[in-house]
């Protein structure tokens, strides 16, 4: 009997030292296939402890310390997304780290899970990482030095506290974010609709809520769009708030916003992005910004910028378009142990300092190092729009030619708000599978889309940088919506979305003074699409897209002239897009010369 009593006692005590050699020996094994070190240190976790903010509301702070009697730098992960996620699984992040010799807190934002107060997003990640930041710093297994990882809200998490300049903050790395908050969720005027809709509608309350696909795109094709949340679930403050300011109110969304003309960085910032994120084109400005404005020999002026052929999840893989394994994101990590090596345990800065910026070049796929964005080593080139004049271009009969066509021409669609183009290629975070480089023949068999296509390329057109679409175009609406869309031509025929543009009429002059559109008149649209790195391989063929919608990624023009957003009617325009010596219409590329 009391051998048996033993062994019910020794069966308990030896699973769980087994479980521990498990996750140890699973752990060498991930970071050895990372390219990253094994483990130094066992580790002593910490759960649910309640860090107090200076209003008393405690926040829900999990704790990782390696067992050893030394003062450590800290790194800190502040989530509205679960801390005890098995999605998201920070505690492996955490555990690799501290396994290395940091200690790292993983923190419910306030209003969310195991935290206290109410969650309202990004108003209070200012004050509370900053009340986070100070309270880490003064504790004994602290040695005063604290760092930030972030990846999109974490991302928010990181830039925030900057705005009170905490002096234990080291470094941070935020990703898939930018510093300005208006500009994450509404495109000059135009609320990116069903990101704003779905993000809110799962994260608004304490814990997150799933949502039925197939509910949502009944719902979000409904009028007026103030009141799709209310639809969806119940009326949502926030979701109200960002639909009445998508004007850019410079004092609501700044408020929530890092002011880079007004906050200078002094900080050294890891920026990561990827060519098919929606905040990539901001994250580029961000780091560059940062860097001109860095004195010479600062911190700041040790700033670097990688961006991937990533989605807004890295991890995701595309569904028809594949990279090879040197694009996987997970190679990553070996970079952001060595910035907090260096920047929270002072080992030599070794990158290259004349080439802060990492980019990956698709088509070619392979990575390159340049000193500015876009390289020093790109000119503009321009392909004309050009046509046989069809009342309705069907796919393959509009041209991108080098030259201006000699003869004044038009294409024109009838673009019905009640029937929009749906959005298959984009950068949404939630495309349900339609997102990053999706072919095309959904779209460009459509009747209100115009297609306009290169010739076969004879050499490798290399493009790295921002580019643009200049439109000459008339409506019959008295406001309406351009969108444009780059695509990939493969020999096949198979087009592959690459990177796209929108502007809405009304914000032409200004997001503050809407303009009315006079019906027939020609006006010239510049719309900017932002950067990319892609080579268009010889035997490839550019193909430009121009329609009036892109659903629902953005937010429906209804015609009327009225405010979108507001408004329960919808009207059919007749959009008109003119090209030759009178009204050229081009697409402009940043090329790299080799």
């Amino acid at each position: 009997m009391s051998h048996l009593y033993l062994i019910l006692i020794l069966i308990p005590i030896v699973l769980l030292a087994l479980r521990a050699l498990w996750n140890h020996y699973r752990q060498a094994f991930v970071l050895r296939i990372l390219g990253l070190p094994n483990p130094k240190y066992p580790l002593f976790i910490e759960k649910n402890i309640f860090v107090e903010m200076q209003d008393g509301i405690r926040l829900a702070t999990d704790i990782y310390r390696p067992k050893i009697d030394e003062a450590l730098p800290v790194i800190m992960l502040r989530t509205p997304y679960d801390k005890d996620s098995p999605l998201y699984r920070y505690d492996v992040m955490a555990q690799f780290f501290a396994s290395l010799g940091y200690v790292v807190l993983v923190q419910d934002v306030r209003g969310k899970y195991l935290s206290e107060g109410k969650f309202q997003p990004l108003i209070n990640e200012e004050d509370d990482g900053y009340d986070t930041i100070k309270w880490a710093a003064g504790q004994p297994w602290s040695n005063g030095k604290c760092g930030i990882l972030g990846y999109s809200y974490l991302g928010s998490c990181a830039w925030l506290p900057l705005k009170k300049a905490p002096s234990a903050l080291q470094t941070i790395i935020p990703m898939f974010i930018n510093q300005n908050s208006y500009s994450a969720w509404i495109d000059k005027g135009v609320p990116y609709l069903k990101d704003m809709l779905v993000w809110l509608y799962k994260h608004h309350e304490k814990e997150a809520r799933e949502y039925s696909t197939k509910e949502l795109d009944d719902i979000i094709r409904q009028l007026p769009v103030i009141k799709l949340d209310s639809r969806l679930a119940k009326e949502m403050k926030t979701y109200q708030d960002w639909i009445r300011h998508v004007g850019g109110d410079e004092e609501f969304w700044g408020r929530t916003t890092l002011k880079p003309s007004e906050e200078r960085v002094e900080l050294p910032v890891l920026y990561v992005g990827g060519w098919f994120d929606k905040f990539v084109d901001d994250t580029i400005r961000d780091f560059s910004l940062t860097l001109a404005r860095a004195e010479p020999g600062s911190l700041a002026s040790k700033c670097r910028l990688i961006v991937g052929a990533w989605g807004h999840d890295p991890s995701q893989t595309f569904r028809e378009l594949k990279f090879p394994k040197n694009a996987d994101f997970k190679n990553q990590y070996v970079v952001f142990l060595k910035w907090f090596e260096i920047f929270l345990k002072d080992r030599p800065y070794d990158f290259d300092e004349a080439n802060p910026i990492e980019y990956y070049l698709m088509g070619k796929n392979v990575w390159r190092q340049t000193s500015q964005w876009p390289p020093p080593e790109t000119q503009k080139q321009q392909w004309y729009l050009n046509s046989k004049g069809n009342a309705n271009t069907k796919r393959g009969d509009g041209e991108l030619t080098e030259s201006l066509p000699e003869t004044n021409m038009s294409d024109s669609y009838i673009y019905d708000p009640d029937n929009p183009v749906p959005s298959i290629g984009s950068k949404m975070l939630y495309g349900d599978g339609w997102e990053g480089p999706r072919e095309q023949s959904m779209v460009v068999s459509r009747h209100d889309v115009l297609v306009y296509q290169s010739p076969k390329l004879e050499a490798d057109l290399t493009v790295t940088g921002d580019n643009s679409v200049t439109l000459c175009v008339s409506t019959t609406a008295p406001d309406t919506d351009f969108f444009v869309k780059v695509c990939d031509v493969y020999p096949n025929g198979k087009a592959y979305f690459i990177q796209s543009g929108y502007i809405r009429m009304r914000y032409l002059e200004s997001l503050t003074k809407p303009l009315r559109i006079e019906s027939g008149k020609v006006y010239k649209l510049n719309i900017p699409m932002g950067s990319i790195a892609h080579t268009f391989l010889k035997g490839h063929r550019l193909q430009l897209q121009v329609t009036s919608s892109d659903f629902p990624n953005h937010g429906r023009n209804l015609n009327t002239g009225w405010d979108n957003e507001f408004d329960t009617q919808a009207k059919k325009a007749l959009q008109t897009v003119y090209h030759g010596p009178e009204h050229p219409s081009l697409l402009e590329l940043t090329v790299f010369q080799d």
